[in-house]
Protein backbone atom coordinates (compact mmCIF):
# COMPACT_ATOMS: atom_id res chain seq x y z
CA UNK A 1 0.00 0.00 0.00
CA UNK A 2 1.13 3.52 -0.81
CA UNK A 3 0.46 6.41 1.58
CA UNK A 4 -1.26 9.49 0.20
CA UNK A 5 0.49 12.86 0.05
CA UNK A 6 -1.02 16.31 0.35
CA UNK A 7 -0.05 19.89 0.94
CA UNK A 8 -1.09 22.83 3.06
CA UNK A 9 -0.29 26.53 2.70
CA UNK A 10 0.47 28.34 5.95
CA UNK A 11 0.30 32.14 5.67
CA UNK A 12 2.22 34.11 8.28
CA UNK A 13 2.10 37.84 8.99
CA UNK A 14 5.50 38.46 7.37
CA UNK A 15 8.70 36.77 6.22
CA UNK A 16 10.21 36.76 9.73
CA UNK A 17 7.24 34.85 11.16
CA UNK A 18 7.34 32.41 8.23
CA UNK A 19 11.05 31.74 8.85
CA UNK A 20 10.37 31.07 12.56
CA UNK A 21 7.58 28.64 11.74
CA UNK A 22 9.67 26.92 9.08
CA UNK A 23 12.42 26.39 11.64
CA UNK A 24 10.03 24.80 14.11
CA UNK A 25 8.48 22.53 11.48
CA UNK A 26 11.81 21.59 9.89
CA UNK A 27 13.19 19.92 13.00
CA UNK A 28 12.04 16.41 12.19
CA UNK A 29 13.71 13.07 12.65
CA UNK A 30 12.46 9.73 11.34
CA UNK A 31 9.07 11.25 10.44
CA UNK A 32 8.65 12.51 14.01
CA UNK A 33 8.36 16.18 14.86
CA UNK A 34 9.84 18.10 17.74
CA UNK A 35 6.52 19.89 18.25
CA UNK A 36 4.71 19.02 21.44
CA UNK A 37 1.58 20.96 20.55
CA UNK A 38 -0.30 24.24 20.60
CA UNK A 39 -0.35 25.95 23.99
CA UNK A 40 -2.71 28.77 23.13
CA UNK A 41 -4.19 30.68 20.23
CA UNK A 42 -5.19 34.32 20.62
CA UNK A 43 -6.74 35.61 17.41
CA UNK A 44 -3.96 35.20 14.81
CA UNK A 45 -1.14 34.47 17.29
CA UNK A 46 -0.32 30.81 17.88
CA UNK A 47 1.93 29.70 20.77
CA UNK A 48 3.71 26.42 20.03
CA UNK A 49 5.46 24.25 22.61
CA UNK A 50 8.45 22.20 21.54
CA UNK A 51 9.48 18.92 23.16
CA UNK A 52 12.19 20.76 25.14
CA UNK A 53 9.23 22.57 26.82
CA UNK A 54 10.15 25.96 25.27
CA UNK A 55 7.28 27.99 23.86
CA UNK A 56 7.40 30.11 20.73
CA UNK A 57 4.88 32.50 19.28
CA UNK A 58 4.05 32.71 15.58
CA UNK A 59 1.77 35.40 14.20
CA UNK A 60 -0.31 34.22 11.28
CA UNK A 61 -1.91 36.38 8.56
CA UNK A 62 -5.39 36.08 10.10
CA UNK A 63 -7.56 33.92 12.35
CA UNK A 64 -8.33 31.49 9.52
CA UNK A 65 -4.59 30.91 8.95
CA UNK A 66 -4.13 30.36 12.69
CA UNK A 67 -6.89 27.73 12.63
CA UNK A 68 -5.23 25.95 9.68
CA UNK A 69 -1.93 25.87 11.59
CA UNK A 70 -3.72 24.56 14.70
CA UNK A 71 -5.25 21.66 12.80
CA UNK A 72 -2.02 20.83 11.00
CA UNK A 73 0.05 20.81 14.20
CA UNK A 74 -2.59 18.64 15.89
CA UNK A 75 -2.34 16.13 13.04
CA UNK A 76 1.47 16.16 13.32
CA UNK A 77 1.48 15.59 17.07
CA UNK A 78 -1.01 12.71 16.77
CA UNK A 79 1.14 11.30 13.94
CA UNK A 80 -1.74 11.48 11.47
CA UNK A 81 0.58 13.38 9.11
CA UNK A 82 4.34 13.53 8.54
CA UNK A 83 6.17 16.41 6.86
CA UNK A 84 7.79 15.50 3.57
CA UNK A 85 9.08 18.96 2.52
CA UNK A 86 8.67 22.67 3.20
CA UNK A 87 8.93 25.40 0.60
CA UNK A 88 9.26 29.00 1.77
CA UNK A 89 8.03 31.91 -0.37
CA UNK A 90 7.99 35.32 1.35
CA UNK A 91 5.34 35.08 4.11
CA UNK A 92 3.91 31.73 2.95
CA UNK A 93 5.02 28.18 3.66
CA UNK A 94 3.98 25.36 1.36
CA UNK A 95 4.19 22.17 3.41
CA UNK A 96 3.99 18.82 1.64
CA UNK A 97 3.02 15.98 3.94
CA UNK A 98 2.29 12.28 3.96
CA UNK A 99 -1.05 11.20 5.38
CA UNK A 100 -0.21 8.31 7.69
CA UNK A 101 -3.82 7.12 7.95
CA UNK A 102 -4.83 6.96 4.29
CA UNK A 103 -3.38 4.48 1.82
CA UNK A 104 -4.15 3.54 -1.77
Amino acid sequence: MKKLAGSVTLECLDTYEAEKLEGMLSHTSDELTYLLGIVKTVESEVVIMLKDKSCHSVIMRDIESANILNGFVRDLTFKKKSIKSIRHDDHKLQVTYIDNLLEI
